[in-house]
């Protein structure tokens, strides 16, 4: 089953899709997907509710903005299969809290110098357990290109997804295994069994989500 494994509900302040408009994408296109609001774990609670109606495979996570020791921006890191929210901010804190819970890591879109290039990659390359190799909304093919070379070289696993904000783009990259199971596919990603694909989404997605942030495009 095909699982998109970074999307954003309406609790990502640049996002404008509700959390059962999700399910009705998901279950439609028939894919799972992780929701991976920014610093913010407040869908989850509704997810879970809506989805005894949806019956869609769904894992927990979190994109935190992670910063360096001065405060300034170092990465923009994913947790994945999560029990409960990220606390920390500071970037190796972060993925140690990560660690606790038992949960996988994803360094998202590290080369991306649109979208917050990680700055830390020396530092996190063994830490981590995965890195997105496919993100949607990379500007350029080789933002993806250059990740997947780096999760080879440094033997991470591979992760991928559509960073949607908004419904059109949901399910448009994804992590592909042979199950539905969640505890599967995790075991899956940390062993490198998963298959990745998608295509980039363009230009469109990010003007409409400078149009939410300003206030003119309503929830969807």
């Amino acid at each position: 089953m095909k699982f998109d494994l970074h999307t954003h509900s309406v609790y990502s302040p640049d996002a404008f899709t509700k959390p059962e408009t999700m399910l009705k994408v998901a279950q439609k296109k028939n894919f799972g997907f992780a929701i991976t609001d920014h610093d913010s774990t407040m869908a989850w609670h509704e997810l879970k509710g809506l989805n005894r109606k949806y019956n869609v495979p769904i894992i927990f996570g979190q994109e935190v903005s992670a910063v360096d020791d001065k405060g300034k921006h170092a990465a923009h890191i994913i947790s994945l299969f999560l029990t409960e929210e990220i606390k920390s901010t500071n970037y190796l804190e972060v993925l140690d809290e990560i660690n606790s819970q038992g949960a996988v890591s994803v360094i998202a879109h590290p080369f991306d110098v649109f979208r917050g290039k990680c700055k830390c990659l020396d530092e996190i390359k063994h830490k981590a357990d995965l890195a997105e190799v496919f993100n949607s909304r990379c500007y350029l093919k080789s933002f993806n290109k250059k990740a997947e070379a780096f999760a080879r070289e440094n033997h991470l696993g591979f992760s991928a997804g559509s960073d949607g904000h908004f419904p059109e783009e949901l399910g448009m990259a994804w992590a592909d295994y042979d199950t539905d199971s969640s505890d599967e596919l995790q075991k899956a990603l940390l062993k490198g069994k998963v298959s990745t694909g998608g295509r980039l989404s363009g230009l469109i997605p990010h003007a409409k989500t400078q149009l939410r942030l300003l206030g003119f495009l309503a929830e969807m």
